[in-house]
């Protein structure tokens, strides 16, 4: 599978460096690209040097320095050849003259830097993987891991994708994840690698929606920079089967970005500019339970603009009920065939509304703030503090800008909704569980952000503060973030990488009782046949 990318990713830079050289000019994809094209090249000279002069390098573990710059030229290089197809046809989708959403006076449409600021976040967004790559290296395949990796060896690939099991329905995840199961033979470097790409996709995605729609820089930049970097974000990042989660949020991402570029006010129903917006809310809905929020969430966005111009609500109507059909389909296949909690609510909706509301006032200060332990004060304090940005942000904040915050708060809810049903028996504090602040930072950092931008812009026009000092803030925001990883991971690594490991090479046992840790239905002994199968490393 990387072998076939890396294919087809060399073809498409040779075709593009071909004609851009033509045209005498250059993208920064193709920058990118480039750099880890040749950092890959030097280390496999500097390799077979080695090997020549020196001695015999056996080990394939000795060319992991080389995989994640593979997979940062694939895509850098299939980023350079999308935007090149699809640059003429967004600009022509959109008719000549229309501008599209207003953005605000302090992020000009045609500053340069409010179009690179988005790609800087993505590329921050990597920074604790390759700082603490080692500590990264020591992560094992854990818990739902080897519950999938199972299934696939009892049912095989093709018939395990279409497989509901618990709440949850997602072919796509399961085809992408297991084809990188078997593509990477098992390396589960690589498959955090995917993870981390994706999260920095998503960053680019996120910061350039919030320039898109009017944002301003500095708030852009806030939420990027806290979207990259928490250390909240280790358990979705250090865990093969969130990829669920991030791919999810991709979709949406992309969904919200193309119908905020692509369609008008007044637009109808047309295949050019919403067959690209069904694809994403269907790709959403089969990668996560909860993707099926996307669906939605975009029928809100098509509707929202016939709130200030009620003569076109009609022709927005049938294209707003399509965006609900490809999540409505799945949540009814879940509904019909899944063995969650929604089939015994009776007597939990107090639980699950507890849980919910934990969900969506708690989070993600809860974790942002360094909290452990949940009192009255904490309560009302981080309830307060949300229910404050909220309408502080929206206070702020006006047309497209707006248009954004309540979508994301609709998402917000809906998120605290399904929690709330779905995982109500695991308890209140768990509601608070840092696997699931990826899609409550998303919601929650805008509003934020803009607030914050507000602020700073206020001090700068009091103490005339130079832009420096505004880049010298944001630097500290990004140490702040930076700063929280070396504890978390010491923890995380010890018992999803360090103990599991030792659990692998341990003598064969006959006892009845040696479980899998958070896993009490698999031997250990079958977890063991299973990383031998699979080569699990």
């Amino acid at each position: 599978m990387l072998l076939g990318l890396f294919v087809i990713a060399q073809v498409a830079a040779a075709v593009r460096v071909i004609q851009l050289l033509g045209r005498r000019s250059w993208t920064f994809p193709l920058t990118l690209a480039s750099a880890a094209w040749g950092g890959a090249a030097a280390y496999l000279l500097i390799t077979a040097v080695v090997q020549v002069t020196s001695y015999p390098i056996l080990a394939i573990s000795s060319f992991a320095a080389v995989y994640p710059l593979l997979l940062v030229f694939i895509a850098a290089a299939l980023w350079d050849a999308a935007d090149a197809w699809l640059a003429p046809r967004t600009s022509r989708i959109i008719p000549p003259g229309n501008p599209g959403p207003a953005a605000s006076p302090d992020i000009p449409t045609d500053s340069p830097f409010s179009r690179v600021l988005p790609w800087l976040g993505g590329l921050v967004a990597l920074a604790p993987l390759v700082i603490w790559r080692r500590q990264f290296a020591e992560l094992f395949w854990f818990a739902d891991d080897f519950f999938l990796v199972d299934q696939i060896a009892q049912m095989g690939l093709w018939r395990w994708t279409g497989e509901v099991f618990a709440e949850n329905f997602v072919p796509l995840f399961k085809l992408l994840w297991g084809g990188a199961l078997l593509g990477f033979d098992g390396s589960y470097g690589a498959m955090l690698g995917l993870l981390w790409l994706t999260h920095a996709l998503n960053t680019v995605l996120f910061g350039r929606l919030l320039a898109r729609t009017g944002f301003p820089l500095a708030a852009v930049a806030v939420a990027q920079i806290v979207f990259a970097l928490t250390p909240a974000n280790l358990e979705t990042l250090g865990w093969s089967v969130q990829w669920s989660a991030l791919l999810a949020t991709t979709f949406l991402l992309l969904a919200l970005l193309w119908q905020e570029s692509v369609t008008l006010p007044s637009a109808g129903w047309s295949w050019r500019r919403h067959g690209p917006l069904l694809l994403f809310i269907t790709a959403s809905a089969c990668c996560f339970s909860r993707g099926v929020l996307t669906g939605p969430v975009l029928a809100l966005a098509v509707l929202a603009p016939t709130l200030t111009t009620a003569a076109t609500w009609r022709t927005r109507l049938l294209p707003a009920i399509l965006c609900l059909l490809p999540a409505l389909a799945v949540a009814l296949l879940i509904a019909v065939y899944s063995r969650g909690n929604h089939l015994a609510m009776s007597g939990h909706w107090t639980q699950a509304l507890e849980f919910g509301l934990g969900f969506f006032l708690l989070n993600p200060g809860f974790l942002l703030f360094g909290l452990t332990t949940v009192n009255a004060g904490t309560l009302l304090l981080l309830s307060g503090a949300k229910l404050g940005v909220i309408t502080g942000g929206l206070w702020l904040s006006r047309g497209a800008t707006r248009r954004l915050l309540l979508l994301l708060l609709a998402y917000d809810l809906g998120n605290a909704v399904l929690l709330g049903i779905g995982r109500y028996h695991t308890g209140f504090i768990s509601s608070l569980g840092s696997r699931y602040y990826y899609s409550s930072l998303l919601a929650t950092l805008p509003f934020v952000a803009l607030l914050l931008a507000a602020g700073l812009n206020t001090l700068s026009t009091r103490f005339r503060l130079r832009p420096a000092a505004a880049t010298v803030l944001l630097a500290g925001l990004a140490w702040l973030c930076l700063r929280g990883w070396p504890a978390e991971l010491a923890v995380f690594t010890r018992w999803r990488g360090t103990e599991i490991r030792q659990l692998m090479q341990a003598p064969a046992t006959a006892d009845p009782t040696a479980m899998m840790p958070a896993l009490d239905f698999m031997h250990v002994e079958r977890a063991k046949a299973l990383t031998r199968a699979y080569n699990l490393h």
